[in-house]
């Protein structure tokens, strides 16, 4: 199992906070709940941390669209690497052992880099969060763009769900891991 935890995470802070002190920028940074993010704010002079409160999704934007659009790119990815070796493959395990780890993080990199950056600012948005661009015209065309490079994306995504199996949805195919743990508590002996 391979977990974040405070010490990886610490370091990854620190090496951020040095990033923007050689830029001459400060940076607040949000966070969820999650035991790994630690309290360091007094270590740091270009990052402030800000914490979400416990069992606030609803403040969250990367809850509020912008996970599941980089997953659905991502999930586009995966699906058509399968698609063009599923029928050439003796069995299911055949295909699922030919995707590796650099594939996985260069689908991960490229579906990040195919979120369109509408459907941020409108999950900021809906998160509460103000925004700063040009005003409510702008705002609302922002949004119309996103709202629609989300459908497009889900469009693309059902198509090629269907095509892997008849008797999904694009929200079962994205949700299938909504459950799995993405942290422990450790105790002293491990």
């Amino acid at each position: 199992k391979v977990w974040m935890d405070s010490d990886l995470f610490e370091e990854w802070v620190m090496s951020v906070d040095a990033d923007m002190k050689r830029q001459n920028r400060h940076v607040l940074m949000f966070l969820d709940d999650a035991p790994c993010h630690p309290k360091i704010n007094e270590k740091l002079s270009n990052v402030k941390l800000q914490t979400f409160p416990p069992n606030t999704a609803c403040l969250q934007p990367l809850d509020q669209g912008i996970v599941r659009h980089a997953k659905a790119n991502y999930r586009k990815e995966l699906i058509r690497h399968v698609l063009c070796r599923i029928d050439g493959a003796a069995s299911a395990a055949d295909v699922s052992q030919c995707v590796d780890v650099l594939q996985a993080v260069t689908w991960i990199s490229k579906a990040w880099m195919a979120t369109d950056p509408g459907v941020i600012t409108r999950c900021f948005r809906r998160a509460g969060f103000p925004t700063t661009t040009g005003g409510d015209t702008d705002d609302i065309a922002a949004a119309d763009d996103a709202a629609a490079s989300a459908a497009t994306v889900d469009e693309e995504l059902a198509t090629l769900v269907l095509r892997l199996d008849p008797n999904a949805s694009v929200d079962e195919f994205l949700d299938i891991d909504s459950a799995l743990d993405t942290h422990e508590h450790l105790d002293a002996a491990d």
